[in-house]
């Protein structure tokens, strides 16, 4: 595990890039967990903006977004107002998940489908009003 502190959204930023620069392979799942507010879909619009695959916006209100590249393909899930469950997941976001992809997950549990599959977790916490301290599991 390792821990970042950002002051700032830059700070948010960088450690967006850093997690991007490490995602490697053809297949990735990055669990984004933390209370409303904490920067979950900004990590993830980051990500997003770091392999050049822009337009990344909060998916809370149709849950589910897929977003293409010449390289990726980035599915995008944001299940603050839904549960996902594994019939769910088999339904609506597998598939999705055409070689080469990247999963994006905020507020969701760990997949059983995706076990052996590389995943990345990023937690993040509110310490006070401009801190925020981000793990990388």
């Amino acid at each position: 595990m390792r821990n970042f502190v950002s002051i700032s959204i830059d700070d948010t930023i960088k450690f967006s890039h850093y997690i991007a620069s490490k995602l490697s392979g053809s297949m990735n799942v990055v669990y984004l967990t933390g209370p409303v507010g904490c920067g979950k879909t900004l990590i993830c619009r980051e990500i997003c903006n770091y392999l050049n695959i822009p337009d990344l916006n909060s998916a809370s209100f149709q849950n589910i977004s897929y977003l293409r590249s010449k390289r990726l393909n980035v599915v995008h899930c944001d299940f603050y107002l839904n549960n996902l469950d594994e019939l769910a997941f088999e339904e609506n976001v597998l598939p999705l998940l055409a070689p080469d992809w990247l999963l994006l997950l905020e507020w969701s549990s760990k997949i059983t489908y995706l076990s052996d599959i590389k995943h990345h977790t990023v937690n993040i916490e509110i310490t006070d009003h401009d801190k925020r301290v981000i793990s990388l599991h």
